[in-house]
């Protein structure tokens, strides 16, 4: 057995370090039922949407990477609220914060990493959805399914690099715990948590520049050229380049949205980064306790939100979805397959009666 793991520690039960009750446990409560209910109806959402997506009138390169986002956010509302949102409403001192702590060293950083894949397949879809509008026809003949696949292996490769060195924050332990007469296993936190130029370097600044600057800077260029884009294009006077037309708005505002939304988190994810890698805890003041709520919370809607704007803006995403879940059926009377349709397009385009 592992020497980490062979170690046991005996505690009585005024030996238990249980957290204390904080000072602002009631506005805790409240963040930790916000968050919950967020989680919830977000894990719900993106399971519908990957359904949704999965179906084959959506089958695109565009519709698989929207799942693979649909998977990342589904799994970082999970642990999130494993990890936040659960501990702020229920009593920490009992069983759950045993499970908690157990699996903490390996929670902790598979969050990290659907984090940034979330972050970075955000921008593989803003790559996707400028070279669909700036070279239709080249991009058909690359976004093939194949390296889409590709790439999505890279991001979630990329991800689990990046967050690496998470893996060796915490580290797993037995001990014996005399109040429930029980062994159990604990993530202790190593050296590397309280090193502070690990916190400043990594977490700091290395963080603000891979998770934060870039991906924001690259966004704002792509959905740039892809406004510029959109506004110059010519529009024929035939009937289905109209439609094309509306099928590449519509999705490009998809993307748009979702991206507008990770702006607004990061922006969160920014101030409290900055504060919680320049001022220690016992400097904090009730303003970084609320701002380190509200950017959990920020960080879960973010998450949740996609299921809305597909609803929203995607008519046809709109129609597969009545008919899988209502039973209502859409007949359509003309279908002119347009070029967005081979793997571009989540919109109908033809009318729809």
């Amino acid at each position: 057995m592992d020497e980490n793991l062979s170690e046991y520690y005996y505690y009585d039960e005024s030996e238990l370090l249980c957290p204390t009750v904080s000072a602002f446990y009631e506005f805790e409560t409240v963040y930790g039922i916000i968050g919950c209910t967020i989680a919830t109806i977000g894990i719900l959402g993106n399971m519908v949407s990957i359904v949704v997506l999965s179906q084959a009138r959506l089958s695109s390169t565009t519709s698989f990477f929207l799942k693979c986002l649909a998977l990342f956010d589904t799994l970082l509302l999970a642990l999130d609220m494993l990890i936040y949102t659960i501990p702020w409403i229920i009593d920490m001192c009992g069983i759950w914060d045993h499970f908690l702590v157990a699996t903490l060293f390996i929670v902790y950083p598979l969050s990290a990493v659907s984090h940034t894949g979330s972050i970075y397949m955000v921008i593989v879809l803003a790559l996707e959805r400028f070279m669909a509008v700036s070279k239709p026809f080249h991009a058909m003949s690359k976004w093939t399914f194949s390296r889409a696949r590709k790439v999505a292996a890279c991001v979630l490769l990329w991800s689990f690099l990046y967050n690496a060195p998470r893996f060796f924050e915490y580290r797993p332990r037995l001990y014996t715990d005399l109040t429930w007469n029980m062994t159990w296993l604990n993530s202790n936190s190593t050296a590397l948590t309280n090193n502070r130029d690990y916190v400043m370097i990594y977490l700091g600044y290395i963080n603000l520049v891979i998770e934060i600057i870039c991906p924001l800077v690259v966004l704002s260029v792509f959905h740039i050229q892809l406004l510029h884009l959109l506004q110059t294009r010519n529009k024929s006077i035939l009937r289905i380049n109209a439609v094309r037309e509306q099928d590449t708005h519509k999705l490009a505002a998809t993307v748009f949205a979702i991206t507008f939304v990770l702006f607004a988190c990061q922006i969160f994810v920014f101030v409290n980064n900055i504060l919680s890698t320049t001022l220690w805890k016992e400097e904090c003041t009730i303003a970084c306790f609320h701002l380190h709520h509200i950017t959990i919370i920020v960080v879960m809607i973010n998450s949740a939100a996609n299921f809305i704007f597909y609803c929203v803006l995607g008519r046809k995403f709109r129609i597969v979805l009545m008919e899988l879940f209502i039973g209502r059926r859409q007949t359509v009377t003309t279908y002119i397959k347009s070029s967005e349709a081979n793997g571009h397009s989540l919109v109908s385009v033809g009318p729809t009666y």
